[in-house]
């Protein structure tokens, strides 16, 4: 029987990991090597000291902000030639959990963010978050209380027990209710009225993933938030979850970093929905199971 318990919680362990990072690939040892190369001959260098991997992207010249990416996918995934437009403009932070739990994520991305903080105690730290890493961001962000770490929270919850029941009614399920709370649970709504840095916020009202009937996971979020008068709402017209940001979008959201006059030219000057599949299909697969 305890065989038996373990492997049903594995199961539904992996189930979710794939869920929540549904983006995240493992990727061939020898595009990781040239990849790593192609941003080592970038100057990047690692972060050492840390129990992860996570590489240190110096700008050009010396500059007051520090990017910090927490993708939904491995790092290598994206080829480090998406960094280029920020050469400028802001050293970059890229870096791989451990696990693929939020809760893990949450730790991991905060030792990241002390590691770069014990450096750069005067730079402007502006975390990225996207759709499942918004959650474990805000954590970070309130829990360190650093008023100079900012988050750019783009179509993200902070309530993983919502978006699970938006997922499916066997959510409730006493394991899946156990394994949600002690590995997945970052508790972002509650954490984000007590951020002290300034927030930005994508929004779409098209999002497959965020939308649950009537709700939208990500208002709910900004609701919870709270009146602040340096953040700031954008709203993603003729975009859905896995929609690009537009020239406008990256505009808008390195203006709120503090950054003039960034070549934004390499990104899509129009929305561009994401797959008939992403689109259409997976919504019926993923929020249908009632």
């Amino acid at each position: 029987m305890q065989v038996a318990s373990y492997q049903n919680r594995n199961f539904v362990l992996s189930t979710l990991q794939e869920l929540v990072f549904f983006g995240y690939k493992e990727l061939s040892l020898e595009l990781i090597k040239k990849r790593m190369q192609i941003l080592e001959n970038k100057g990047a260098k690692k972060l050492e000291g840390l129990d992860i991997e996570a590489y240190f992207l110096p700008a050009n010249t010396e500059k007051a902000h520090i990017i910090v990416f927490a993708h939904t996918h491995n790092l290598w995934q994206l080829h480090p030639r998406n960094y280029d437009h920020l050469k400028d403009h802001a050293d970059v932070i890229l870096w791989n959990p451990s696990k693929l739990t939020t809760l893990q994520y949450k730790k991991d991305l905060q030792s990241v963010i002390e590691k770069v903080r014990s450096s750069y105690p005067n730079k402007t730290i502006t975390i990225i978050g996207r759709c499942a890493t918004v959650d474990p961001a805000i954590a970070v962000a309130k829990d360190l209380g650093d008023k100079k770490i900012n988050l750019v929270l783009d179509r993200g919850h902070g309530n993983i027990k919502n978006l699970a029941r938006s997922l499916t009614f066997i959510s409730s399920l006493p394991i899946i209710q156990e394994i949600l709370l002690t590995q997945f649970d970052c508790k972002g709504e509650e954490k984000i009225p007590d951020v002290p840095g300034k927030i930005f916020f994508t929004r779409s009202q098209h999002d497959q993933l965020m939308k649950w009937g009537e709700l939208n996971l990500t208002s709910n979020l900004i609701q919870k938030r709270g009146s602040h008068k340096e953040d700031q709402i954008l709203d993603l017209p003729n975009s859905d979850h896995w929609s690009p940001w537009t020239q406008e979008t990256h505009q808008r959201i390195y203006e709120f970093i503090g950054f003039k006059h960034i070549d934004v030219s390499s990104f899509p000057k129009n929305p561009i929905q994401s797959s008939f599949f992403a689109r259409s299909l997976l919504p019926i697969l993923t929020k249908g199971w009632f």
